[in-house]
């Protein structure tokens, strides 16, 4: 396991030939409260993700793709604007960033429809190697 750096992030994020063998993303088994989401990247001036001490730490929001069999408060697919981000557990998986948060850091959450990004460029966000 290496550490790696988030582009346009100077956070420190987990990467390593294992996790890039994992078959499936979204088949991990996941705790009971705890929620696997990627980072998407917009190219907008809204800040929607804040960092320790809350400075921004780019223009991303969370989409879900996979929760704990407990999680109640959102669906794959919901997108998280705002998480605690001093709880979430940043990892790199082929070349992408993903964040394992728990159900508890999740402070905003809307439905992938209630989120108007139809003139926004969205990304994936890359890690650089």
């Amino acid at each position: 396991m290496q550490k790696q750096k988030a582009a346009g992030n100077d956070s420190s994020i987990l990467t390593g030939k294992v996790i890039d063998k994992i078959k499936d993303i979204k088949k991990i088994k996941l705790k009971d409260y705890d929620i696997l989401c990627k980072v998407k990247e917009i190219k907008s001036t809204v800040i929607l993700l804040t960092g320790k001490g809350n400075e921004s730490v780019g223009n991303n929001y969370l989409e879900v793709i996979a929760k704990g069999k407990a999680v109640n408060s959102v669906d794959v697919g919901d997108y998280v604007l705002i998480v605690d981000y001093r709880a979430a557990l940043p990892f790199g998986y082929r070349k992408e960033l993903y964040l394992l948060v728990t159900d508890n850091t999740v402070k905003l959450v809307v439905d992938k429809d209630n989120l108007d990004l139809s003139n926004e460029q969205v990304v994936s966000s890359s890690i650089n190697n």
